[in-house]
């Protein structure tokens, strides 16, 4: 799935001065967005994340897996924010939240689910936030590895794996 133009620029816009050293700076994109972020212990552990209206003071929130490992918290945040950034550009996220108040995500969501483009669309907008298109592609005709850029941006080995399949620079092997 490719992201909407218009999600894609507002993106850009969001994260002008966010970046240091390669790498997002995830509270600068919380404060801009007004979004409150908490790690916290689930009773379910295939959970990694919500993102989910406070009942009290009506804002978002973001929750990740106090479990989960640094590269792996700052997916689910990304995430999580791509939630958001759908919701607030009226995209696949925003019936959903306003229906439900909340995007619960599991490690291992089911594809079939009536919240996969959702998903899907959340996962994009977090690989873009965490790994955008135009420096990926650089660090990629550089020569640069899947764990030097893995490195740079402070995401898995994996999560770079597959974003340079999803732009076209690697060919996926499953």
């Amino acid at each position: 799935m490719e992201i909407k133009k218009e999600i894609r620029d507002y993106i850009r816009a969001l994260t002008v001065n966010c970046y240091e050293d390669g790498a997002l700076q995830l509270k600068k994109v919380l404060d801009v967005l007004k979004l409150s972020y908490f790690e916290g212990s689930f009773d379910d552990d295939t959970i990694s994340g919500v993102l989910m209206k406070n009942k009290e003071t009506n804002a978002y929130e973001i929750i990740v897996n106090d479990k989960h490992s640094l590269k792996r918290k700052r997916f689910t945040a990304a995430h999580e924010i791509g939630h958001y950034i759908s919701f607030l550009k009226n995209s696949y996220s925003k019936e959903w939240l306003e229906n439900n108040g909340c995007f619960e995500d599991h490690v291992f969501f089911r594809k079939d689910s009536d919240q996969s483009r959702a998903e899907t669309e959340a996962n994009e907008i977090a690989a873009e936030l965490l790994m955008p298109k135009n420096v990926i592609s650089q660090f990629f005709y550089e020569g640069k590895t899947i764990e030097e850029i893995s490195q740079i941006f402070v995401v898995s080995a994996e999560a770079v794996s597959v974003r340079l399949i999803t732009l076209g620079f690697l060919k996926a092997t499953w």
